[in-house]
């Protein structure tokens, strides 16, 4: 549709505020109704039914605010993966230095193109988390979990005691603590 061709550049950059997101909509709701300004016409479907893709039944209209984060996520993702790109680069040089973009914080004085790209991390967090739901089995999430707090207390033990641990303790740790969860799990009463 080319009402919302004109600002997806933009959308990909800013997080355009919920009011304009629904002026948006109002405007190509009123044009799909064919609504001038003073008339009203009937709506025969829900603006969310409008907005389904096709495959699940609806016309395939974009929700403007749902589009908005889908495009900033896509940047978002690009700090994730593409960690040569001079895009990279710089937000790292300036927005995270030592830690990754799925830990930084806002910061002081902060773009209002970071704030964006933050407000879009968490669509990535849950789609992540969702991924690893869908692949893997509960045993394997559990035992991922248990490697990931392991190889985490490892790197506190390198970062504030100066103490390295080798691999093999790292992966002992993390069937250590998958033993005592599962005991726990299998003692506590299931709801």
């Amino acid at each position: 549709m080319v009402a919302l061709a004109i600002p997806t550049y933009s959308m990909s950059i800013f997080k355009i505020p919920r009011a304009v997101c629904a002026g948006l909509n109002s405007v190509l709701a009123k044009y799909w109704w064919g609504q001038s300004q003073n008339e009203q016409k009937i709506h025969w479907i829900n603006w969310g039914k409008l907005c389904t893709p096709k495959d699940r039944g609806g016309v395939g209209f974009r929700d403007v605010h749902a589009f908005n984060l889908v495009m900033l996520a896509k940047q978002a993702w690009r700090l994730i993966h593409r960690t040569h790109s001079l895009f990279y680069r710089v937000y790292k040089a300036r927005y995270f230095p030592v830690c990754s973009f799925l830990e930084a914080e806002l910061g002081s004085n902060p773009s209002f193109m970071w704030r964006s790209l933050l407000s879009a991390r968490e669509l990535i967090r849950e789609g992540l988390a969702k991924s690893l739901k869908e692949k893997l089995s509960r045993k394997e999430l559990e035992m991922w979990a248990m490697v990931a707090w392991s190889i985490w207390n490892a790197r506190n033990r390198l970062y504030f005691e100066a103490s390295q641990t080798p691999p093999q303790a790292i992966l002992k740790s993390a069937e250590m603590l998958l033993e005592d969860y599962q005991r726990l799990s299998r003692s506590m009463p299931s709801n």
